[in-house]
């Protein structure tokens, strides 16, 4: 996503906050929508930026909404955790389908969205962590990001618990990886350059 006047190329990461800057980009920036690996000059003309988070952290996030999305898409049916109801087991399964194949893009690693088609990480000048989002946006935009609530759709007032419900949630799914060595070992096979980038990130953050 480019904010041509500022010379701004955002590269958009699922579960990465993207949906913040996406707002911003096209209704503050009118911003467009490019494809770098048909159109190069694009990371050579402007200031390149991405959002990159823990790698745990994506991953227990990511496995929250595909399994909330789940009637939504069916194909998912076809994959074993999806059969089980027991959370811990559930989740130890989702993680054992995921070593057959990344089947959502919120569990897609961080660094497959930040390279060439020959795999090799693209040129980037400004790597954030999460809780720089904020003040990006406002240094970009000049506005500061208001946090997001959701409505019920019968009722029309905002869900105020739900984002603790999901807090609550994902601190269990962590808890999971904590207690479970093979768990860990998994995650850190499956994203090791995700690993290296957010290493990389928190340095800069310093």
């Amino acid at each position: 996503m480019i904010a041509e006047e500022e010379g701004q190329c955002f590269i958009p990461i699922p579960k990465n906050a993207s949906t913040s800057f996406r707002k911003y980009f096209e209704w503050s920036f009118h911003g467009s929508v490019k494809n770098f690996i048909k159109d190069p000059e694009i990371l050579l003309d402007n200031h390149v930026f991405a959002i990159i988070r823990d790698p745990v952290d994506r991953f227990c996030s990511g496995y929250i909404e595909i399994v909330d999305r789940g009637k939504e898409n069916p194909s998912l049916s076809s994959y074993k955790f999806s059969k089980i109801t027991d959370k811990k087991e559930k989740f130890i399964q989702f993680v054992d389908d995921v070593q057959q194949c990344y089947f959502d893009s919120h569990i897609v690693p961080q660094s497959f969205f930040l390279s060439d088609e020959k795999g090799c990480t693209i040129k980037l000048d400004e790597l954030l962590t999460i809780r720089q989002t904020t003040k990006k946006i406002e240094s970009l935009f000049y506005k500061t990001p208001k946090k997001k609530r959701s409505v019920d759709i019968v009722t029309k007032k905002p869900r105020v618990h739900q984002n603790r419900t999901r807090v609550r949630r994902k601190s269990l799914i962590k808890s999971y990886v904590e207690q479970n060595k093979k768990i860990q070992n998994a995650i850190q096979s499956l994203y090791q350059k995700d690993f290296i980038l957010y290493q990389k990130a928190k340095q800069e953050d310093k």
